[in-house]
Order: structure tokens, then C-alpha cells, then sequence
């Protein structure tokens, strides 16, 4: 049996951490794990604890229900403020659906709503009706309990967003100017510009 024997210097515990000495190296620091000596270990460990936890909760994403129907991406989403059940969606294909999310079934969808991306939708104060804009400069306006067409308004330039009032029947849409209109007139009747720049959301 080979014993080999153990040896330590006091330069390695009272000196630096490479056990030279000199004052050049890094100092090696002591511990006391005495728990007088840290009064606050305790909350510091249960605030660690809860923030783990929060974060856990954070990121668990718990999933619930998927409403399946869209072919492609969904872009926008808004929701009914007199009626929290419906909801409606648009997509990247230029689609468009409006669900009731207590059945949690589709209510009505408009398969060819816009030519190209559907950018924007929002749902009127009456939670009767929706409006749509997209790329192919057209906004509209849709029945929220058969998918029905109700008018149309055409814009000179691609839309990127579109929210109405709470309570008027007026909405404003953004592009490459932000535009309010009446839903009697077709004629935006107001527009407001800053520069060259796009507004990218209303």
C-alpha cells in the first residue's frame, strides 16, 4: 500500500491565492457560514425562491385552446369591448375570421376578405361590425354575425393598421399617412402626415 501524505503551507491560507506571499496577486477571501453573522440569509433566500418561482410561472405558458382555421400567419386580433366572448382575426393570406370564444367555435369567416396581408382589425363600439384594412389599400367593413360585406373605402396607399372610436362611427388608419374617416363618407375627412415616414400603428 502506497500512502502519500498531505502537506499544506501557511502562505497558502494566510497569503495570496497562489500561496506566494506577495502583495501582487489576488487576496484569498474566508467564509463564515456562521448564520448570526448574516441576519438577512433568510430573506434574501425567499425572495431568490419567490422570483424563481414567478419566473417559472412566467414561462410555463400554460395553453388553454387553440382556434384552428387560418392557413397562414395571424397578424392582427382584436376583441369586442360590449361582448368579451367575440373576437376576431386576421391573417397573412388575407383572411379574415370572427370567433366566439365561451363556444370556442368559429362564427363566421371571410376566406378572400383582402387581396394580399390583411394588416389590421378592430371591432366597432357596437361589437356589431369589423373593420379590416390590408396591403391592397382597401379598408372594410364586415357584419360580425355572418361575415357579411358591408361597404368598402379605398385609400391611395397600403394600410398597416386600423382602430375606431368608442363610441363615434369614425376610424383611423395608418400607412403612409394616418387617415380618419366617416363610415358615411368615402372620402377620408381628415389626414395628417409626418414626412416620409410610414406610421405603423393607430
Amino acid at each position: 500500500m502506497k500512502i502519500k501524505p498531505l502537506s499544506r503551507s501557511a502562505l497558502e491560507w494566510s497569503g495570496t491565492v497562489d500561496g506566494s506571499g506577495s502583495g501582487s496577486g489576488p487576496r484569498r477571501t474566508t467564509r463564515n457560514r456562521d448564520p448570526t453573522l448574516h441576519p438577512f440569509e433568510r430573506a434574501r433566500e425567499e425572495q431568490r425562491a419567490l422570483n424563481a418561482a414567478k419566473l417559472g410561472r412566467v414561462f410555463a405558458k400554460p395553453f388553454v385552446y387553440s382556434l384552428e382555421g387560418h392557413e397562414d400567419g395571424v397578424y392582427c386580433f382584436s376583441r369586442s369591448r360590449k361582448e368579451i366572448s367575440k373576437v376576431c382575426s386576421g391573417s397573412a393570406d388575407g383572411s379574415l375570421r370572427i370567433w366566439n370564444l365561451a363556444s370556442r367555435k368559429e362564427v363566421a369567416a371571410c376566406e378572400n376578405a383582402h387581396a394580399s396581408f390583411l394588416r389590421g382589425v378592430s371591432v366597432t363600439a357596437d361589437g356589431e361590425r369589423v373593420i379590416s384594412a390590408g396591403d391592397d389599400r382597401a379598408v372594410r367593413i364586415w357584419d360580425t354575425t355572418n361575415g357579411e360585406r358591408l361597404s368598402e373605402f379605398l385609400g391611395n396607399s397600403a394600410f398597416s393598421s386600423v382602430d375606431c372610436h368608442w363610441s363615434d362611427s369614425v376610424f383611423a388608419t395608418s400607412g403612409a399617412t394616418v387617415e380618419i374617416w366617416d363610415e358615411n363618407r368615402s372620402d377620408p375627412i381628415q389626414r395628417l402626415e409626418w414626412g416620409a415616414d410610414s406610421v405603423m400603428k393607430v
